[in-house]
């Protein structure tokens, strides 16, 4: 039954991943324009990848049921949080473990739901509700920090606090636990409780409430952090209800389109995780020159690497297709996806 669980693809689910991926591209590419301010289409865009990504890590997980099932998730999350530390350290060279960007929150949110999967749906729902208070509280006393001081790896800034890190892993980060962990839980009450995105007022609950979302953030100028384009520093509840809203909306948007696993962006799905850490290091190696060479055109730079990730793409599903290719192995079942 488990093994069952485990292998049995949904190909709206990996089309979901796709277009949260290709948005990461997107927002990632932009701080490399050098702008200090952005339109409100790039940042309201730009904010909406990393809830879908959360939503789903919850929406998969779900049912935890069996001792495998939660060593195999556990050690995923230990890779997951590997991934992430090895980023920070050899492509960002900043302190792993500071910061916390989505990798980190991702991990975590897998070892959370490992431990309170058993857990009854009141209490789930409890823990939803008790995690946006906190938020709410910490916003509403005037705790939030804006700026984050990255300290280089191995360069440990004296003025900097040694319990920085855990206030930025719950609040301050990137991506803290506060609020992030209500996305996975939602995700996995969702499966839980087997929602249909596709009803009709669940669908115009949702618009009303993504459209009330847009008009808010059109004329958003909080303050943004640096390299950052994204409206969520901090998060605050009309952000959490908009993007609660708008993965309604794409969840129903993907129910139109027939589950085929073998279109090329359900591909791109499949292999997310590692788009996410090759994309990364792509960029900081090679998209200022490519926007250089271009002279500037943005649009062009970006459009030639969605290509070079989509041939990638290809070439790795051809690889997991091969003999050669191990899909029992969980550091390459994490990495690479399962066929």
């Amino acid at each position: 039954m488990d093994k069952a669980i485990e292998n049995k693809r949904n190909g709206r689910i990996d089309l979901l991943r796709a277009i949260a991926i290709v948005i990461m591209f997107y927002a990632h590419a932009l701080p490399h324009l050098g702008f200090n301010s952005y339109s409100a289409f790039d940042r309201i865009i730009s904010s909406l990848a990393a809830p879908i990504f959360l939503f789903l890590v919850g929406h998969n997980l779900f049912p935890i049921n069996t001792k495998e099932r939660r060593i195999k998730n556990a050690l995923r999350a230990c890779i997951v949080l590997a991934m992430a530390a090895f980023i920070d350290i050899f492509t960002w060279n900043i302190t792993p473990f500071f910061s916390f960007d989505v990798l980190y929150t991702i991990g975590f949110s897998i070892l959370f739901m490992v431990l309170i999967g058993k857990l009854k749906f009141q209490l789930l729902v409890l823990c939803c509700i008790t995690i946006v208070l906190i938020q709410i509280i910490y916003l509403w006393n005037g705790s939030y920090i804006f700026d984050i001081n990255e300290p280089k790896f191995l360069e440990w800034n004296e003025n900097i606090s040694v319990l920085q890190p855990l206030r930025n892993m719950f609040f301050d980060g990137w991506f803290p636990l506060f609020p992030w962990l209500v996305f996975p839980l939602l995700g996995f009450i969702a499966k839980m409780k087997n929602v249909k995105f596709n009803h009709g007022y669940l669908q115009i609950i949702a618009l009303t409430e993504f459209l009330f979302f847009l008009w808010q953030y059109n004329s958003n100028t909080s303050y943004l952090r640096e390299f950052a384009v994204e409206v969520f520093y901090p998060v605050d509840l009309i952000y959490l209800l908009g993007s609660m809203a708008f993965i309604a909306l794409m969840f129903y948007v993907v129910s139109l389109f027939n589950p085929n696993n073998s279109n090329i962006l359900s591909k791109l799905g499949r292999i997310s995780f590692f788009m996410y850490c090759f994309h990364l290091e792509f960029y900081h190696l090679f998209f200022d020159d490519l926007l250089n060479e271009l002279n500037g055109n943005f649009y062009l730079a970006f459009l030639i690497c969605i290509l070079i990730f989509l041939c990638i793409t290809l070439g790795i599903s051809w690889l997991k297709q091969s003999k050669v290719y191990n899909e029992n192995n969980l550091f390459v079942s994490v990495l690479f996806g399962k066929k």
